[in-house]
């Protein structure tokens, strides 16, 4: 029962200090993202010499833009923060209220189909859940993960397009080796919302693709 507690109140803890984690990581490589949109704005590549009076003018601005470096970081963060958390709590959820209940009834019901009794200590049951909703609420990250990539320049929406099928054979292999039945229903349970997040992070990047082209 002790080593429960001490499972459970891990899992509060990773729960409330997650936006913090999040401000930190994003506070840490948002630096990199202002310098990249910096020179998209300024439309420098580094190959040109550039004129006096523009570079004095392109110092103006960058002086503006350190003014507001950092109520603009706190924007930034708000919008990657809330993503995090909110993507996290529904994987929790959705692990606790659908996939845990559905893989506890299929692991007894096997026990008793074999004539073996199923015996799970506190610690144990406590480990099982942990298991799955950290997993779950991880897993849910993988549309802020896609977005991150693409924002950092490394990938684009063609990208995750052209290897969507690739995608698929991957979630569909991480959701059998997650799940222990060997039912073959649980897996789905995994990979068919990784899935459909894997399509949003597609439609998300799209569209900020487009707002940045129109812009």
């Amino acid at each position: 029962m002790f080593f429960a507690q001490i499972y459970i109140s891990l899992l509060i803890g990773l729960i409330c200090s997650l936006p913090i984690v999040i401000r930190e990581i994003f506070g840490f490589i948002s630096p990199a993202f202002v310098q990249i949109k910096r020179k998209e704005e300024s439309g420098d590549d580094g190959d040109d010499e550039v004129p006096n009076n523009i570079n004095d003018n392109l110092k103006q601005a960058k002086k503006g833009h350190a003014r507001s470096s950092s109520s603009l970081s706190i924007i930034n963060i708000i919008k990657i923060a809330l993503p995090v958390f909110l993507l996290f709590i529904f994987g929790v959820v959705f692990s606790y209220l659908l996939v845990i209940p559905f893989t506890l009834n299929f692991l007894y019901s096997y026990g008793e189909s074999i004539g073996a009794e199923t015996f799970l200590t506190v610690n144990d049951f406590i480990t099982f859940v942990l298991q799955f909703v950290l997993g779950f609420g991880i897993a849910f990250q993988l549309p802020i993960i896609m977005y991150l990539l693409s924002l950092s320049g490394l990938t684009d929406s063609k990208f995750w397009q052209k290897n969507f099928r690739y995608a698929i054979i991957i979630i569909t292999i991480f959701g059998a080796v997650i799940t222990p039945d060997g039912s073959g229903v649980t897996m789905w349970f995994v990979a068919l919302p990784m899935i459909a997040l894997y399509a949003i992070g597609i439609i998300t990047i799209r569209r900020k693709e487009a707002n940045k082209i129109t812009a």
